[in-house]
């Protein structure tokens, strides 16, 4: 994760107390997380980093939106990010490596002098997005999808369900089905 320099927190030379970091998460942020279908995303993150002697506590807010394509008439269209989550990292002596302890707290080698903290912002974010991906509704409660697309879908459904009723059926089919019901 070279390209997110400014996710990497250096905390060995902060005091002991509270500290402000304020991020943003766009295009490169999502460019270097590829597996999340994000491309574009406009989001702020605001970390509030409680250090203490044996442990830092990340207090992290992410407001703003990502572009999604809708799952029901394929445009893209901007959902809205707003989470609110508790990161908690203990320095560990005699430990080589990050240990993830349970879903919130983690296990860090007291020799380290800084923590990634992107690749959680990324867990943050891809969590907060829904299943189901679609535009919504509006206040009169008609859908916000593209209604050109939508028609066209209930069109090749119309289409399909009246294409089976009128199918015929395959004679070799049908002898099979016979010798299956002998049975």
């Amino acid at each position: 994760m070279g390209k997110l320099k400014e996710y990497n927190i250096a905390f060995s030379g902060l005091k002991t107390g509270f500290h402000h970091f304020e991020l943003s998460a766009g295009k490169s942020f999502f460019k270097e997380y590829k597996a999340l279908a994000i491309e574009e995303g406009d989001l702020e993150v605001v970390l509030e980093l409680e250090k203490q002697e044996r442990m830092l506590i990340f207090a992290v807010d992410i407001h703003g939106s990502v572009d999604l394509i809708c799952d029901r008439c394929l445009e893209t269209y901007q959902q809205p990010v707003d989470i609110h989550k508790t990161l908690y990292v203990k320095l560990q002596n005699g430990i080589e490596h990050l240990i993830e302890e349970s879903e919130d707290v983690l296990l860090l080698p007291d020799t380290e002098s800084d923590f990634d903290i992107s690749h959680y912002v990324y867990e943050f974010i891809s969590l907060a997005i829904p299943m189901k991906k679609t535009h919504g509704f509006n206040q009169a409660g008609e859908s916000l999808c593209n209604q050109e697309m939508i028609d066209l879908l209930e069109k090749k459904k119309q289409s399909a369900k009246g294409n089976k009723e009128n199918k015929e059926t395959d004679p070799r089919w049908d002898a099979l089905k016979k010798l299956r019901n002998q049975n």
